[in-house]
């Protein structure tokens, strides 16, 4: 949907400045590059984590350009519609590895701590205001079950 939109205004606006000839410009359309990462099958774009537009930029495609038009489906309807920044962190939880039938007393449970705080950010979710979003993801929590995870 976004390639056939920017196609359309491509064309639209090629076909603008060349209806009357006082009209100077070039129209370049190029779109994101999409990288994949399979994190749990899931499909994460470049959108979403890195940015393809910084590789653009990175590589001169925005050189000489005045105006860049953007155009991204949507559930609502409007020309201006606001949208939320990514701001990730990766946050480490340390405890104490130990047997957990032989003696647990003797572990600190990293992932007890991690899953308390990922609950705890949980909960505060109804006291944040619309425009805001809070996300997470557990990326590892242990390798053995009966073992008090370390990290």
């Amino acid at each position: 949907m976004i390639a056939i939109a920017a196609l359309g205004a491509a064309l639209a606006t090629k076909a603008w400045l060349e209806e009357d000839t006082s009209r100077v410009g070039t129209v370049k359309l190029f779109g994101t590059p999409v990288y994949l990462f399979v994190i749990f099958s899931i499909d994460l774009q470049a959108e979403e984590t890195r940015g393809g537009k910084i590789d653009l930029i990175n590589a001169g495609f925005y050189r000489g350009v005045d105006i860049s038009l953007m155009s991204h489906p949507s559930v609502y309807d409007g020309c201006f519609l606001p949208t939320i920044a990514v701001q990730g962190m990766n946050v480490e939880f340390f405890g104490k590895a130990a047997h957990a039938s032989i003696a647990p007393w003797d572990g600190i449970n990293a992932l007890d701590a991690l899953i308390q705080g990922f609950n705890n950010i949980s909960a505060l979710r109804q006291y944040l205001i619309p425009t805001m979003r809070v996300h997470g993801v557990i990326l590892e929590g242990g390798k053995y079950g009966n073992m008090i995870p370390l990290t």
